[in-house]
């Protein structure tokens, strides 16, 4: 045996040493099999509405179509109220006097008791006129009057108009009113006239 005694036994655990420098990073390992599909989560709130865009630009009009059939004829309006009548208009040109017509049977004779009537159509057109004859005390309720028109003149009508007055005014003698006159009655036909006339009359 030496001079060192062997001394028999486990001594006491020493203090960790200090740690070892870090090793190198491993070979990446191979990928795992994807795992499966976790459960679809709720829905979220709706977010608030966003500010409104720009409008944006017009497109091109389209091809026009075809024209639809005609709609039905609606029902008729209910017919106004008259207007108002408008002021006269100017007198017109005066026409051609017309041709002379037939020659009328003769009438009958004369005695004395004839004379000239104004007729009075107004200052506005009007298709009508009267005027009363006086101051004949023979005329009896019987008597027989004539009225008509012939060539003459007044302020407002010249002889074209009396003759033209001829064609188209009609004019009636009422019945006589005895010792007194009858009434001379004058109507246009679909036409007005304005102004003053003479009328011839007589009776028998």
């Amino acid at each position: 045996m030496s001079d060192v005694d062997i001394v028999s036994g486990t001594g006491s655990e020493g203090q960790p040493g200090s740690p070892g420098p870090s090793g190198q990073d491993g070979d990446d390992g191979q990928p795992g099999p994807p795992g499966q599909q976790g459960p679809t989560g709720s829905v979220g709130a709706t977010g608030e509405t966003g500010l409104q865009g720009p409008p944006g630009m017009s497109g091109e009009d389209g091809i026009e179509g075809i024209s639809g059939p005609p709609g039905l004829p609606g029902l008729q309006g209910i017919q106004g109220f008259p207007g108002i009548y408008g002021q006269a208009g100017d007198d017109g040109i005066d026409g051609f006097p017309g041709p002379p017509g037939p020659i009328g049977p003769q009438g009958v004779s004369g005695s004395g008791n004839e004379g000239t009537a104004i007729l009075d159509f107004g200052s506005s057109p009007s298709e009508e006129a009267t005027v009363t004859v006086t101051g004949q005390t023979s005329i009896l309720s019987t008597s027989r009057v004539r009225a008509y028109f012939m060539g003459s003149t007044t302020i407002d009508s010249n002889e074209i108009d009396h003759l033209q007055a001829a064609q188209f005014i009609r004019v009636v003698c009422g019945i006589p009113t005895a010792g007194s006159g009858f009434t001379i009655y004058a109507v246009c036909d679909s036409f007005q006239t304005k102004g003053l006339y003479n009328i011839m009359w007589s009776w028998s």
